[in-house]
């Protein structure tokens, strides 16, 4: 009977994400010819570059800013018989499953032992890919964070169960696509330093696969460094305190980069610091009932107190606030502050005009930030 049961279960689960699924690609393919300013000014120009006819020696050309990864999946999209900004919009959506189906198991790994894993895979996957911000970045902006988010979430994954060498590769893979999931990197840290699990040297996966992932580019012409050398060049892109992202920064916009930014900077480090030796004070290991609380935390805070924000950084957090609402249902309300605020400030990139005032967001994402901060550590201090 019990077999019974659960296979009517997984069925039904399997119908309930297949509509889903269905549901999400209709969304996306009402944006998928939208042209936005990054489509135009910056993908549209490197795809015209890419499918130059140079071969493979083409991505020692590229004058943009992105990794050498994806400029490569940019240039193998040039010989696809399908119009660029849908091949571009296309692998963004491919990893909106993956990250969906990623963030699925993460929740229900960090519900170990409570039952109802058929449904918390369910509802998390159906959140993450039905979210507007999933549907946003991916369907109409045609960017691609979605990628660098799912490898964290499978880098988390293996992370807790004790893969330590999967786990590094899905770092490498992360990084390797975009320099904002060093956001998420703490939590990696803090578990090797509380939980010693596994040996140091696992981290140098994490560089070898980012090398893996550009000998395509090497091969091509570029630098054996290039994986590395793109980031430096790309934190000198935008010296502003304040673009776009509703932190901190929002209420001093005029606020000069080279006087303050190194302070904002080293600001941000210190808290990160404070928070990492209350979380290694902690009697406990850093298991899967601690991983999400921490982990969305630390990575608020980097989102919060850092200069130069791009609206788009906050995807990380997005999605990993959906897996924390769904194993501690109580915190419903900061899943779903974080997608409010996310969602209105995508509206000035894709619609070309704000939907409300940038303070009113950022006031209400520090409000929400003060208000997990608050969970974290006096809510469990009356727990303890």
């Amino acid at each position: 009977m019990k077999r019974i049961i659960r296979g009517k279960q997984e069925m039904t689960a399997i119908c309930i994400i297949v509509l889903a699924s269905v549901l999400g690609l209709v969304l996306r393919w009402q944006g998928i010819w939208y042209e936005s300013g990054d489509f135009q000014s910056c993908l549209s120009i490197w795809m015209d570059h890419l499918k130059s006819g140079n071969g493979i020696q083409v991505l020692s050309q590229y004058t943009g800013d992105y990794n050498m990864p994806y400029v490569t999946v940019l240039w193998l999209l040039t010989y696809l018989p399908v119009e660029p900004i849908v091949g571009i919009k296309s692998f963004s959506i491919l990893f909106d499953f993956i990250c969906a189906a990623a963030g699925a198991a993460l929740a229900v790994t960090c519900r170990k032992g409570q039952a109802g894993s058929i449904k918390t895979f369910v509802i998390t996957y159906c959140l993450i890919f039905l979210s507007p911000v999933a549907i946003l970045n991916s369907g109409h902006w045609g960017q691609c964070d979605s990628v660098y988010v799912a490898f964290v979430l499978l880098a988390c994954l293996c992370m807790l169960k004790n893969k330590y060498v999967l786990c590094m590769i899905f770092w490498g893979c992360a990084f390797a696509f975009k320099l904002q999931a060093i956001f998420g990197f703490p939590i990696l840290l803090l578990y090797y330093w509380k939980n010693k699990k596994f040996s140091f040297l696992y981290f140098l996966l994490i560089p070898i696969t980012m090398e893996i992932l550009c000998l395509p580019a090497i091969i091509g012409g570029c630098s054996p460094m290039v994986t590395f050398t793109v980031y430096l060049s790309q934190m000198k892109t935008f010296p502003e305190m304040y673009y776009f992202y509703p932190n901190l920064w929002t209420f001093f916009q005029d606020t000069p980069y080279y006087v303050f930014g190194k302070m904002a900077i080293t600001g941000t480090l210190v808290l990160l610091m404070v928070q990492a030796v209350w979380i290694l004070g902690r009697k406990e290991a850093l298991g899967t009932k601690e991983f999400l609380p921490d982990f969305t935390w630390l990575v608020m805070t980097v989102l919060c107190f850092l200069p130069c924000m791009h609206e788009r950084y906050g995807y990380l957090l997005e999605m990993a606030a959906l897996v924390y609402g769904v194993t501690d249902r109580k915190k419903w309300w900061f899943a779903l502050g974080i997608h409010v605020i996310a969602t209105l400030t995508y509206a000035p990139g894709i619609l070309g005009k704000p939907l409300a005032d940038a303070k009113i967001l950022a006031a209400g994402y520090l409000i929400l930030y003060l208000l997990i901060s608050y969970c974290r550590i006096y809510r469990r201090k009356q727990d303890a």
